[in-house]
Formats: structure tokens, C-alpha cells, sequence
């Protein structure tokens, strides 16, 4: 069926019509978009919103001929530009690391970004050389892709100076990667931002604050409230930040709650005002409004007929088939369901081999077999993402053949940032002993957090109860803070459950850390150092 849409020389009939689509999900205007986009003089608001709908429709037919496009460098600029701002939101398979190489030594800044899109953990350096580079375009993808790696020194001293940074868009992303439990370097640089010209860079400062449970952070955030284009949100991460403190206060007990006190007089005015707020009677609810139990809904079964129609449709919505896959129950779909899945589970997306993987754990959960050997076939997907679920799949279900592909995760440079939170998990799950402690143990006595793994790991060691991991975590505890405090607090609180108490674990690299977590912790270790003693 053919899909036409207006010309775009008629704003008004041209924007309803890219709203319908985007609102639909119409796939079958894909073509016309990108026909649109390639070949029609667009003015600016017509060209974002046609980007805005291309990224709305999620459709990877569209990556070959937008990659054509931005490696073209006879095409307009505007247009390379436009087709790189769609190629960054569509889900996509991870091309060859050869071409990847080949872009990010490209002269051409657009073609550069692109490459930067695809590092990861591994390419620490290199991204935070890409937040160097001369070129926005270039600094703004290094700051998308640094969102979930800040584990180095070198990315924490990017992500600083990106926050710094002339473009509102890459401060913007620099507050998302600066949410850690406490980004010491940065942590007052994004207080700095709740005063940003840019709306967007105060909510994304604000967002990234509102699970700092911190001293400073509360002052700062009250010191801000009614301030500027959009003070609720400065009230929610505020009140966000006063119960997590409110909370850690009334469950202290002995000495760490008299250090918790010192810790929090300095904001007692600031809890004891949110205290009186909690207090005053609230609005009765009226008879219609959602009082929400926390329980999920039950799904309904799936229509096996109509999900059939919907996932072999490449003309279908994203919406659509992901509700067909996610939102639907496929536990008494039979052996036609099954069938539907499989064909799912080999399609060209791997948004879609990653729903079906999904949807197979609810079938594999009624014992079939089918839908186990098809969940362990994804176990080896190319894509990470579907590998990384398909071995959760398993794992959640008991069964041992997650086992190959765990490990294979674990060892994968490329796929343990994404993935090796759940291939430990499942290898401390269902290996053997032996090699489930080895697993855990090998974690702590990595040295290199790029991918994150050590905060999981010494969470499995206490959970195995692995009280061979003492020295591992005495030594987390006492490694100087680079971005996060999580690792040392678990650790600690570890040590404590182990009954270890090593007697030259120094702990004052903790001791002016302005961070709920760690004075707690220190006050259970009854540490009295010289600014709480």
C-alpha cells in the first residue's frame, strides 16, 4: 500500500499529518520520511519534526539508507546532520568495530559523532578524548554515550568538564552521567547548574540531585526552591532527598544515629520544615482517582491470531508489537504462540528477538521445553541486549544452560558493562561453588571499575556469605573514592556481617564525605575521626 504525505511547503496540513503518524506509530510512512528528508527543501521547525517522527517510528529499516546518507558528503549538511539525530535513537545492530574505527579517525565532525555513539566501557580514553573535541556535535554523542560508564578518573574529570561546557544539551547529558551515589568532583558543579540560563539543564541538575542524600545538596536545593521557570521540580527532588535522610535517621541506632545527628544539624532546619509539611492533613481522595497498590495488573491473554498479524508486519507500530509482546500473557498460547515467537526470535530487529525472548520466559515457566531451547539459542544472540536477557531468562528459571552464555558475557570486554551485572549473578546462581566464588572473588580483585561490575560483586559476596572475600572487601573500602561511594558502604556493611573488623582499615578517606550512606556506615563502625569524633 502506498503512504503519501502532504507536501511540505503546507505547514499546517504537513505538521497534523506528522503528528497523526507519530501518535499512530504508521510505519508505512517510513519511506515517505525519509524521501521527504532526503530530497524536499525543509525549513527548520518542518526538518524536527520530521527527525522527531523518524525517531518516534523506531524503524530499522531506516538505519542503511540514513548511515548512506550521513557518510555521504555531497548531501546538504543539514540533511547529514538531521539523518545522524534519527540514527542515534533507532534501535540498531552494533556495527563492525573496523567501521567504527574508520569513523571516529574521520575528518568530517558528523561522521565522527556517529562513531562516537558506538564506544563503551572499553573506550574510556577515547570518550574522554571525544569530550575534548572542537566540534558540539561530536562533545554532545561523547556525553550520551559517558551517561552509564562513569567509573574512571578520566571520565569523572570528562563528565566535570562537560558540565562546564559551553552547549546547554552537553551539560544536560553531563548531569545524567553524573548520577551516582556521590560524584565527589563533580557533585558541586551540578549544584552550580540549579542556576543555569538553560531550563533543561536545571531539571536534568535537579534530576540528577534528587538521590543525593547529602547535607549540601539539601541546602542548596532549599536555597532553590521558587527560584526560576519551573520550581516544582526542585520541591520533588528536594522532598526526594529529605525522606531518604528522614528515613536513614529514624533506622539508626547507638552511635551511628548520634552521628547522623552531627551529620544533619547543619539542614535541621530544612528537615524539621519538611517534618511540619508531613504532618498538616492532606485532601481526602475523590472516588475516581488511583490510589495505586504497588501490585501489577494482571495481563490478558494473548490473541495469538492478531499478535501474528502484528509481528510480521514491518509496517506495524513499535507500540503495537511491543504491547503484542510485553504486555500480553503468552503462558496459554499454545503450541501456534510458540510458533509466532520462534519466527520472533530470528527477525532482523533485535528490539523484537528482545521481546520474544521476554515473552518466552512466560512460556518456559510452564516447563516447555520448546521455549527453553529457543531462550538458550538467544543466550548466544549477536546483539548483547537480547543475550543479556535470554541469560537472565534462564537463570530466573533454574536452568544451567544459562551457564555457557553467562560466561561468555563475563569474559567479553565489549558486553560486560552491559551484561555482567546479570552473567555474575547467574553464574553465582547456578555454577558450582568453586567457580562461583572464584567468579565473585576475580570481580573484587579487579582493579579496573570501567564496566561497574564491583558494586554486584561484593553484594554476591555477601550474599554467598564468602568469607574468604576479607581482604577484598577490606581493600574496596579503603581504595580512594572515584565516583561513587556504593562499593565502600556495601563493603563495609559486608565486613560487619562477616564479623571481620580488620584493625589497620583506615577509613578516614571517608570521614569528610558529606553523604548519608558513609556516615551511617562509619557510626556502626563506631569510627570517631576528627570532624564527627
Amino acid at each position: 500500500m502506498t503512504f503519501e504525505l502532504p507536501s511540505p511547503r503546507f505547514d499546517e496540513t504537513w505538521s497534523s499529518r506528522l503528528r497523526e503518524v507519530r501518535e499512530t506509530g504508521d510505519r508505512r510512512a517510513t519511506f515517505a520520511l525519509l524521501e521527504a528528508l532526503f530530497y524536499e527543501p525543509l525549513g527548520a521547525s518542518a526538518l524536527d519534526e520530521l527527525c522527531a517522527t523518524l525517531t518516534a517510528l523506531e524503524d530499522p529499516r531506516c538505519v542503511a539508507p540514513l548511515e548512506a546518507a550521513l557518510l555521504d558528503e555531497a548531501r546538504p549538511t543539514i540533511v547529514r546532520a538531521a539523518s545522524l539525530e534519527v540514527l542515534q535513537c533507532v534501535p540498531r545492530d552494533e556495527p563492525a568495530r573496523e567501521s567504527v574505527q574508520a569513523w571516529l579517525h574521520d575528518a568530517d565532525p558528523l561522521v565522527r559523532a556517529h562513531g562516537v555513539a558506538f564506544l563503551d566501557a572499553p573506550d574510556g580514553g577515547r570518550l574522554a578524548a571525544a569530550m575534548r573535541d572542537p566540534d558540539t556535535l561530536v562533545r554532545r554523542s561523547a556525553a550520551e554515550a559517558v551517561v552509564s560508564l562513569v567509573r574512571t578518573s578520566s571520565l569523572v574529570d570528562a563528565v566535570q568538564r562537560a558540565l562546564r561546557d559551553v552547549d546547554p544539551i552537553v551539560r544536560e547529558a553531563a548531569c545524567r552521567a553524573a548520577l551516582f551515589d556521590e560524584p565527589l568532583p563533580v557533585l558541586f558543579d551540578v549544584l552550580r547548574l540549579l542556576g543555569d540560563h538553560e531550563p533543561c539543564v536545571r531539571r536534568a541538575a535537579c534530576d540528577a540531585l534528587e538521590d543525593f542524600p547529602c547535607v549540601s545538596v539539601l541546602l542548596a536545593l532549599a536555597d532553590s526552591r521558587g527560584v526560576g521557570d519551573d520550581p516544582g521540580t526542585v520541591d520533588v527532588a528536594l522532598a526526594t532527598v529529605v525522606r531518604r535522610v528522614a528515613f536513614g535517621l529514624e533506622g539508626a541506632e547507638g552511635s551511628a544515629r548520634r552521628r547522623l545527628e552531627r551529620w544533619a544539624a547543619p539542614a535541621s532546619w530544612v528537615l524539621e520544615g519538611a517534618r511540619r509539611d508531613a504532618a498538616r492533613p492532606r485532601p481526602e481522595r475523590g472516588d475516581g482517582e488511583d490510589v495505586g497498590g504497588g501490585h501489577e495488573l494482571p495481563r490478558a491473554l494473548v490473541d495469538v491470531d492478531a499478535a501474528a498479524r502484528v509481528l510480521s508486519d514491518d509496517d506495524a507500530s513499535p507500540g503495537a508489537q511491543r504491547e503484542m509482546l510485553l504486555a500480553r500473557s503468552w503462558t496459554r498460547a499454545g503450541d501456534a504462540g510458540l510458533a509466532v515467537l520462534e519466527d520472533c526470535a530470528t527477525h532482523s530487529s533485535w528490539a523484537l528477538r528482545n521481546g520474544a525472548a521476554i515473552a518466552l520466559y512466560d512460556v518456559a515457566g510452564g516447563g516447555n521445553s520448546r521455549a527453553m531451547d529457543r531462550l538458550t539459542a538467544l543466550s548466544d544472540d549477536t546483539e548483547v541486549i537480547v543475550r543479556r536477557t535470554a541469560v537472565e531468562a534462564l537463570a530466573r528459571l533454574g536452568d544451567r544452560r544459562a551457564l555457557p552464555g553467562a560466561r561468555a558475557l563475563l569474559g567479553d570486554s565489549r558486553s560486560r558493562a552491559t551484561a555482567g551485572d546479570v552473567a555474575l549473578d547467574a553464574i553465582s546462581r547456578l555454577a558450582p561453588e568453586q567457580e562461583a566464588a572464584a567468579a565473585v572473588l576475580g570481580e573484587l580483585a579487579c582493579d579496573d571499575d570501567r564496566d561497574g561490575l564491583l558494586l554486584g560483586a561484593v553484594h554476591l559476596a555477601e550474599r554467598l556469605g564468602l568469607e574468604a572475600a576479607g581482604p577484598e572487601l577490606a581493600h574496596v573500602a579503603s581504595e580512594p573514592v572515584v565516583s561513587g561511594v556504593g562499593c565502600h558502604v556495601a563493603a563495609l556493611r559486608a565486613l560487619r556481617g562477616f564479623g571481620q573488623r580488620p584493625p589497620d582499615l583506615d577509613l578516614s578517606h571517608l570521614e569528610g564525605l558529606d553523604h548519608l550512606d558513609v556516615q551511617r556506615e562509619l557510626g556502626a563502625w563506631d569510627w570517631r575521626g576528627p570532624r564527627y569524633g
